[in-house]
């Protein structure tokens, strides 16, 4: 869990790991920061939507980690947001 200034990092620094079984980009395993890899033990919740304008979709995990939960929005172009909850 990010808790102080030392612990940010660069947005360059940070990826996503996936696990890949019969469709690429199946769903997220792991977060990487840094140094530093966060793995997800198990999804709780997912859900896929759909701008209705754009056509563009993206996906919602709410994540559990050994530490916390988190949830893990990803966006096209490989663009993703976390938001760490507890």
């Amino acid at each position: 869990m990010i808790s102080n200034k030392k612990d940010i990092v660069s947005p360059q620094a940070l990826a996503l790991k996936f696990y890949e079984g019969y469709k690429p980009r199946e769903r997220p395993s792991a977060i990487i920061m840094g140094d530093k890899e966060i793995k997800i033990k198990k999804i709780i919740w997912q859900k896929r939507l759909r701008d209705y304008k754009t056509g563009a979709q993206r996906e919602i995990f709410l994540c559990e980690t050994a530490n916390s939960r988190l949830k893990l929005t990803i966006l096209p172009g490989e663009r993703f947001i976390i938001e760490f909850i507890d």
